[in-house]
């Protein structure tokens, strides 16, 4: 006989076991079903019954009854699952509806939004361009006013005559600053104020300030004092300095406005790697309560205050635009009756001095008699009162009113200079300047100076970009036409150079 080795008897054991194991599972399972099916008394009497019978026909007996309970319970688990599942979907269906429904809600309202800021942005352009439009309408007869003024101050008047035309020309250059504050306001509530990246020098642009504010300090008896670190002088920056000064200018002016005596001192001084600009009065002062708000347009600190001084309360707003543009930021500290510092500080960056071409300290050179002009100028009131005062420094004047004359009279007639209003109708300034250059003759050498109310800064760099020679702000006063002609205009006939 051939001997069987472990791996038979380790087999023998293995359906040995299970078969136990499937003796005894099997019963458990049926009284377990038979629990859950028919109770515990119908239990109970099945297990008196395998144990008074063979159980091995027990266990033949109930198998069909185990196994259709086994079906039974895994027919109705699958319907619990059926029904689970149908009910997670008619969740997740419902979710869904609820999130989608929530997202059109959500997209709705973001157009909404959209809309009304595009409704917002279209009525502060429109805003913008109305107050622009209007500000420079109103600049226009102003400018007409007060050269006007200029022209009569010259007549033989009385001393009473003479304190009236000077009551007249203030209030004139009153009105003009207002003007000039609500078109700068607008600028930069419009966002449109551009920094320019130019070469200067702090201590020229704080005396030129100085030097503006200090005969109204003189008038008011208030000292004005100008303070330069040492540091300073010489040395060139980049930046903007057509900004700057009005910053300034605003400061040094409010100052003055709210200083009944004592002093005021204007600083500028160079901090390791910044430039600070400072105000400081010995006025009013502003208390703490309204210090918040005191940036804010058309604001000022109570109402009795602009009852009793005046003004736009546009100043300090307008001020702190060009600071913001600049990348500094206005600051300030004040008690009230003790006085206010104003200062703002901004990048130091080191520049090379500008060509010297491009500065503007030659003195005023003397005027050419008998020089042949051409005036373009659309306001027959403004051209009045420009030929007024260019007649009264001894030259010709040709007068006509927009771009198209400029170019068929200059083609016709010699010129030694062009003063050039920047709107004109048909074709304004820039336009003609461009087409005066373009010419194929002696015409596109002809020196043009241009003439704009605007004080945008944008203006003037169109006009230089046009080819013009050089710009007039109006109120043109006669002693810069009297400048420009020198110094635009030809050499005398009997200049050696």
């Amino acid at each position: 006989m051939q001997q069987k080795g472990p791996e038979h008897r380790y087999t023998r054991l293995k359906y040995t076991l299970a078969g136990a194991l499937f003796g005894v599972c099997f019963p458990l399972v049926a009284w377990l079903i038979d629990l859950i099916h028919h109770g515990l008394p119908w239990t109970l009497s099945s297990l008196a019954q395998m144990h008074s019978s063979n159980p091995i026909h027990w266990i033949v007996d109930t198998a069909p009854l185990v196994l259709g309970s086994i079906a039974s319970f895994l027919g109705k688990s699958a319907q619990e699952v059926q029904r689970i599942n149908a009910s997670l979907e008619q969740r997740v269906s419902e979710r869904t509806q609820a999130l989608q429904l929530a997202l059109d809600e959500n997209q709705a309202q973001k157009a909404h939004l959209e809309t009304a800021k595009q409704q917002a942005e279209a009525a502060l352009a429109v805003r913008s361009q109305f107050l622009s439009a209007m500000s420079h309408e109103l600049r226009t007869p102003m400018i007409s006013i007060l050269g006007w003024l200029d022209l009569l101050d010259k007549d033989n008047l009385r001393p009473e005559q003479a304190d009236s035309l000077e009551t007249i020309r203030r209030s004139a250059r009153s009105l003009l600053g207002v003007i000039s504050d609500v078109l700068d306001f607008s600028t930069g509530d419009s966002g449109q104020i551009k920094v320019r990246n130019n070469s200067f020098n702090p201590t020229e642009v704080s005396r030129e300030i100085w030097d503006l504010m200090y005969p109204t300090a003189v008038t008011q008896g208030i000292r004005l004092e100008l303070q330069v670190t040492e540091n300073l002088e010489g040395k060139y920056f980049y930046g903007d300095p057509a900004h700057i000064r009005k910053a300034l200018k605003n400061l040094l002016g409010n100052a003055l406005k709210f200083t009944h005596q004592g002093s005021i001192f204007m600083r500028c001084q160079l901090r390791a790697d910044t430039l600070r600009f400072e105000v400081e009065d010995t006025g009013i002062g502003i208390c703490q309560a309204v210090q918040d708000q005191i940036f804010d347009a058309f604001t000022q600190a109570d109402a009795s205050s602009r009852r009793r001084y005046g003004g736009t309360g546009l100043g300090l707003t307008v001020a702190r635009q060009l600071v913001d543009a600049m990348g500094g930021q206005l600051q300030m500290l004040s008690e009230k009756d003790e006085g206010s510092v104003f200062w703002f500080d901004l990048p130091a960056r080191p520049a090379p001095a500008p060509p010297p071409e491009l500065l503007d300290r030659s003195p005023t050179p003397p005027s050419r008699q008998g020089l042949q002009i051409l005036l373009a100028e659309d306001n027959p009131i403004n051209a009045e009162v420009i030929m007024a005062q260019l007649e009264e420094l001894g030259v010709n004047i040709e007068w006509v009113e927009n771009g198209e004359e400029v170019l068929e009279i200059v083609q016709e007639r010699s010129f030694d200079l062009i003063f050039m209003d920047h709107h004109m109708p048909k074709k304004d300034g820039v336009e003609a300047a461009k087409e005066i250059r373009a010419l194929d003759s002696a015409v596109s050498l002809i020196p043009i100076v241009a003439l704009s109310a605007s004080i945008v800064e944008e203006e003037r760099q169109a006009c230089a970009d046009a080819g013009m020679n050089g710009f007039l702000g109006k109120p043109v006063t006669q002693e810069r036409l009297q400048w420009a002609l020198g110094h635009y205009g030809p050499p005398p006939a009997n200049d050696d150079a």
